[in-house]
């Protein structure tokens, strides 16, 4: 039989563990949104084709920068493709842009930018098919960029493109991975709350008395 000094020992080390769990591993959400240096949304017609570039924001993304080797990514972008053109012919695009890339941390609102993500869309377009690809001239497609967000470090780099298909189509296309930049996992050290300590010390207290409690029953009963 467990005596009550025990039970709430182990319930309040059970609390202050729950406690740490919950410290040890911060959620930090980010979202990500772009400004074509242009009206949003960018649309260019050729013939009977229409592409059309839009942002939008991102779902947020917790950026677990305690992991290696595990990006987060987070579209910011669409592209859509709509075409009368007749089998037999196409229309001819090479759409340049030039982005702004805004990473918001969701939990304070503090905002880090990217610049000088640009690119060329070319391809053709009809009613039957679209070859449309991306072709990137800046921005960090090869080696990561680096972000300072709410004094953390975050590691950015540029997705690869997936163009849309047969037309109409809309195919969201533009995205990022954030990533730790360490090169090991790295868990920052955790200082308990006083709640955390307050109930460690009660829990401590409870089991020495518990462990009084039976020295002296035994002492009694020999």
């Amino acid at each position: 039989m467990i005596h009550l000094g025990t039970r709430l020992s182990l319930a309040a080390g059970f609390v202050a563990l729950g406690l740490f769990a919950g410290e040890a591993k911060a959620v930090f959400l980010v979202q990500v949104t772009e400004t074509i240096n242009a009206p949003i949304p960018k649309a260019t017609t050729v013939g009977g084709s229409t592409v059309t570039l839009s942002s939008f924001i991102s779902q947020p993304g917790d950026v677990d920068l305690t992991a290696v080797g595990s990006p987060i990514h987070l579209t910011y972008g669409a592209t859509s493709v709509t075409s009368t053109t007749p089998v037999g012919s196409s229309d001819a695009f090479n759409i340049g842009y030039n982005y702004t890339l805004t990473f918001t941390h969701v939990g304070t609102g503090s905002t880090a930018t990217l610049t000088g993500v640009t690119g060329t869309i070319s391809g053709n377009v009809a009613s039957n098919g679209s070859t449309l690809n991306n072709t990137y001239t800046g921005g960090p497609v090869t080696l990561p960029a680096t972000i300072i967000l709410d004094g953390r470090v975050i590691s950015v780099r540029l997705d690869p493109y997936t163009p849309p298909g047969t037309p109409p189509d809309t195919n969201a296309d533009f995205s990022v991975a954030l990533f730790s930049p360490n090169s090991t996992p790295q868990v920052p050290p955790t200082v308990p709350e006083p709640t955390t300590m307050a109930l460690m010390g009660v829990g401590g207290l409870l089991l020495i008395a518990s462990r009084l409690r039976r020295r002296k029953a035994t002492a009694d009963l020999s």
